[in-house]
């Protein structure tokens, strides 16, 4: 049913509207390419809450409450096992309903920071009604349908240094054939403004295989469970 369309976009840190941020997801919107939003709750300004609402292209996973480590250095995590079970019940609710009413829709989907949550944070996040995760590779079990992430536009964080457009392409290649799918992970905030032509030549070059805004209610049914 999906036919070719394999690949999903998932722009992470969303809250505030800057003018990097807008110019990509306008190209998403001018494409009419659907992009997977990872949007902080704590931090969502109005702004950014109109825009998104206005704009058919996208959807919204919650990105944790505030994006707040509090694990350890080596592993970065907002809702560790040692934090108690009705704080993270308190707090992801209360995200959860911040943005359900910033956005006039249901939020069903939960990206952790860091790309990692607790298992004890996941079994929360299960009886709260969520029933996707989109994370990375380290995901414990749990019953949430999975959209890993896996493939990032950029090849360092430090220092920021972007990847060739042929290594993004050969990394979704590698990823498709393995698993079927892929995810193209963004942290725009983190990418240099001379680098957005670049940016956009990715985004070009990857809207053959995305998955349709008509056909991702598909696309998130056909995921499994980690």
């Amino acid at each position: 049913m999906l036919g070719n369309a394999c690949l999903f976009h998932r722009i992470d840190d969303i809250y505030r509207c800057y003018d990097e941020l807008m110019g990509v997801l306008d190209q998403f919107v001018e494409r009419g390419m659907h992009c997977l939003l990872a949007v902080i709750p704590g931090k969502l300004t109005p702004e950014m809450a109109s825009y998104i609402r206005r704009n058919g292209n996208f959807s919204v996973f919650q990105h944790g409450v505030l994006h707040a480590n509090r694990g350890t250095p080596a592993r970065r995590d907002e809702f560790p096992a040692d934090i108690a079970r009705e704080t993270m019940t308190a707090e992801l609710q209360g995200g959860k309903l911040r943005l359900e009413d910033m956005l006039g829709s249901r939020v069903e989907g939960y990206v952790p920071p860091w790309n990692f949550t607790s298992g004890p944070a996941l079994q929360v996040l299960e009886g709260l009604g969520f029933r996707y995760l989109s994370a990375g590779n380290a995901v414990l079990p749990t019953a949430l349908r999975t959209l890993p992430a896996r493939v990032d536009t950029l090849a360092s964080y430090r220092p920021v240094r972007v990847a060739p457009v042929e290594h993004v392409e050969k990394h979704l290649r590698k990823e498709v054939a393995a698993r079927g799918t892929a995810g193209l992970l963004y942290h725009v905030k983190d990418i240099p403004p001379d680098e957005m032509p670049w940016l956009g030549n990715v985004i070009r070059r990857a809207a053959p295989l995305t998955v349709p805004p008509g056909l991702w209610p598909v696309f998130l049914e056909s995921r499994s469970a980690a």
